[in-house]
């Protein structure tokens, strides 16, 4: 892997200060950012064996990072998934889908997923699977690995068939949908066999590769045995590594117990720094000021709360309480899209109008959660996030010259409500560059174009084998 010399840069550091750089370079030995600076400042060195990439008129700005997602579930888009909410999405589409989703499906709709992430900015991912074979999951965890994206896998599970109180609810939901080939057990596994698998993987991928790290990631309080999430608690305080779940997504799970899911976690003391709590929609005030004494992290997909009407989380009121909150995109199937940048424009616009304070979130707080915060989330605050010397170089540059960007007086602002990320021509990660100027250095051009028609028939065969229905067309009426 050859050393990076990008000069005659916008340089968008992201760090302690925030500082922009109007013309300035950034210099990558291996895997790590060594020198950044003002153009005026450089010191020319041999350039032997050197990479130089004149970015001139261009931004140059940490990779963005996806602080939540479900992988492998892109297959299942494409109008399959609209007009429903979450128990109805998740009892229709995505588990039936997940269910007829061969290894080769999977396969298939892991390198489209990282496709369109790299594509769009995306140079770390936090991936949820709960796949029951193993094989599934080491097949996309391959993937990460042969393209060179950063990748937390969280190893998902659900360990808790549904209460009685639920149950009807879930049985009303699969009605909705009679011709549906459901899954009857709603992928509960065995509490041991989860968390040996979740162990295994650990063990071999965890020590072995920068990019790779596996997490536990039980699915929420509402379908997890308390057995099963202090269990995987220890797994991450044994290997030292993160864990992550799904929190009070809507009101039917946000209360399990008699008391807030919140509370419940905190009773059984699994609220702790390493744990990064997704969705997080139905919180109050207390739930809130637990997760801050707790030093809990967030996970805050806009969109994908607004897909399912979930609902709008309370991330203005956990910034102004100093949680870390990062972005993501949440499922592929319930956003339609592997693109932060649409959910920096979301987070922004959202809460304001759902507040009516159009000052209550900024765009350099939506910028934060994309880079430097969402880094904190996943615990690698002092590795990636921000380009600074001795963190990885994980760097994305962004062509600045189109309609839609003109005229910029403030990055954050641009980058939040004008950009679309299409805007972005190179990404490297850890040294590595995955697309140069537009083209994937992983896929070339005709391969790429093999990999849509794939996809497209995987999905169409996924459909069938499911039995999974468009949803009904909304009634028109006629007007006379």
């Amino acid at each position: 892997m050859r050393d990076l010399f990008i000069k005659n840069a916008i340089v968008l550091t992201m760090n302690s200060s925030y500082g922009v750089i109007e013309n300035g370079y950034v210099k990558v030995q291996g895997s790590t950012i060594v020198d950044i600076g003002p153009m005026s400042k450089f010191k020319k060195t041999s350039e032997d064996d050197v990479k130089v990439i004149d970015a001139k008129g261009k931004l140059v700005m940490p990779g963005l990072i996806n602080v939540h997602g479900h992988v492998a579930d892109i297959l299942l888009r494409g109008g399959l998934s609209q007009n429903r909410s979450l128990y109805d999405w998740l009892l229709n589409v995505l588990y039936p889908g997940i269910e007829a989703c061969t290894t080769e499906d999977v396969r298939i709709g892991t390198t489209l997923y990282v496709d369109e992430a790299i594509r769009s900015g995306i140079t770390t991912i936090v991936d949820n699977e709960d796949f029951p074979s193993p094989k599934n999951h080491k097949a996309m965890i391959h993937i990460f690995k042969r393209v060179g994206i950063r990748t937390i896998f969280g190893r998902m599970f659900s360990d808790n068939p549904p209460p009685a109180t639920l149950l009807q609810h879930y049985q009303a939901m699969a009605a909705k949908s009679p011709e549906v080939k459901h899954v009857e057990d709603y992928l509960i596994q065995d509490t041991k066999h989860a968390l040996r698998e979740t162990e295994n993987l650990i063990k071999e991928f965890n020590s072995h590769d920068d990019l790779i790290k596996v997490w536990p990631s039980p699915f929420n309080p509402a379908w997890c045995t308390k057995e099963g999430l202090l269990a995987s608690l220890d797994l991450a305080n044994r290997y030292n590594t993160g864990i992550t779940i799904h929190l009070a997504e809507t009101p039917i799970e946000s209360k399990p117990l008699g008391m807030s899911s919140t509370e419940y976690l905190n009773s059984i003391k699994f609220l702790n720094p390493k744990l990064l709590a997704a969705h997080c929609v139905w919180l109050d005030d207390k739930d809130i000021r637990l997760m801050k004494k707790n030093g809990v992290k967030v996970a805050h997909q806009p969109s994908a709360n607004m897909y399912l009407a979930s609902g709008f989380a309370p991330i203005p009121k956990m910034l102004l309480a100093g949680i870390t909150v990062g972005l993501g995109t949440d499922d592929a199937n319930d956003n339609d899209s592997v693109n932060i940048m649409n959910e920096m424009r979301a987070a922004a616009l959202t809460h304001k109008a759902n507040m009516h304070d159009a000052s209550c979130i900024t765009s350099d707080q939506v910028l934060e959660m994309a880079t430097i915060m969402g880094a904190r989330a996943v615990g690698m605050g002092s590795q990636i996030g921000s380009l600074e010397v001795r963190k990885k170089a994980d760097i994305i540059i962004l062509n600045l010259d189109a309609p839609h960007l003109r005229p910029i007086h403030h990055i954050p602002s641009v980058l939040t409500y004008q950009a679309r990320g299409n805007e972005i021509e190179t990404v490297i990660v850890n040294g590595k560059i995955l697309m140069e100027n537009g083209k994937l250095t992983w896929l070339n051009e005709n391969e790429e174009a093999t990999l849509l028609d794939k996809a497209q028939q995987s999905s169409s065969d996924v459909k069938d084998r499911a039995h999974l229905e468009m949803p009904q067309k909304m009634l028109m009426h006629e007007s006379h």
